[in-house]
């Protein structure tokens, strides 16, 4: 079974309600490209709670996936493996905001209250790594609020994240000025009650991926490593399969990631952003996200 995380009626009738991140899982699900040796039983799935079961439940072979929580299995030895696919990269610049009257800047959000919608979330993780990296806030001093559990079950939260009280919205606690700062990635940029934490954003962004050479990575591919390594060509086959649509899907004019020499530096990077915020126990090394099948696989 393949868990992607849209409507189209142009899905055969078994993947409606399927949003595929990227053209190299779409491909696959309007059987564009097909293999003799695999056939893919798609779900039909809503919100968050898959990847929840993908991980907890083992529910699903072979799936999108968030990169920190796959981090965390890894840790954690769950049989979960990556498959170097990018299904969605994004800047995280523009996910963090203040109210519109805060004069807060970058370099001032140490010890402030920060809402986010779990404290594990990957896109999260990316933002508080790029402040504490490049702005010199002190990651481990924010108060975190937060309103989901994480998807892997035995990551506990720290102390300094707090669960937001029942019935609490994120803008609405950032407006009302119970939190100083919120990171998400729904776009407030048309609510006049708030404003980008960064001045120009875009701007930032590029500066960034300039001086680190990467877009952050929110979600992967994931393969059940039992299987994986019961049927030691099944990750490249799928890789292949998947490698016309990857270079045919265009952000900003370039190809996602592809392949375990493409996602060489932005891995190395949000593993050490998700060990200095205490995501993860050790510094994992790159090597160990993979399998010997998935490790070999190359652009």
């Amino acid at each position: 079974g393949m868990v992607a995380d849209i409507n189209s009626e142009r899905w055969p009738a078994s993947c409606r309600n399927i949003r595929p991140a990227s053209i190299g899982i779409r491909t696959l699900l309007l059987g564009e490209v097909v293999s003799p040796g695999i056939s893919f039983d798609f779900f039909r799935v809503t919100g968050r709670l898959p990847f929840r079961d993908f991980v907890r439940n083992n529910k699903f072979d072979i799936g999108e996936f968030p990169l920190v929580p796959l981090l965390q299995a890894r840790e954690l030895g769950k049989p979960l493996v990556l498959l170097p696919v990018v299904l969605t990269q994004r800047h995280q610049h523009a996910s963090v905001y203040v109210r519109a009257q805060s004069s807060l800047s970058p370099n001032d959000l140490s010890n402030r209250r920060v809402a986010v919608r779990s404290h594990a979330n990957t896109g999260v993780a990316w933002a508080r790594g790029i402040l504490a990296n490049d702005y010199g806030v002190d990651v481990k001093s924010l108060t975190i609020i937060d309103f989901e559990d994480n998807h892997v079950a035995e990551y506990v939260s720290p102390p300094h994240v707090h669960r937001a009280a029942p019935g609490k919205d994120l803008v609405q606690m950032l407006v009302d000025g119970d939190v100083d700062a919120a990171i998400t990635e729904v776009d407030l940029s048309g609510d006049h009650r708030v404003r980008y934490l960064f001045d120009d954003p875009v701007a930032e962004a590029k500066r960034w991926q300039a001086r680190h050479g990467v877009i952050p990575a929110v979600h992967v591919v994931a393969l059940n490593s039992n299987l994986s390594s019961s049927r030691p060509n099944l990750a490249k086959e799928i890789f292949e399969l998947m490698r016309p649509g990857q270079s045919a899907t265009r952000v900003n004019d370039r190809a996602l990631p592809f392949g375990a020499d493409a996602l060489q530096s932005m891995l190395s990077l949000i593993i050490e952003y998700s060990f200095e915020q205490g995501l993860i126990q050790r510094r994992l090394n790159v090597d160990e996200l993979y399998d010997d099948a998935t490790r070999a696989l190359r652009a």
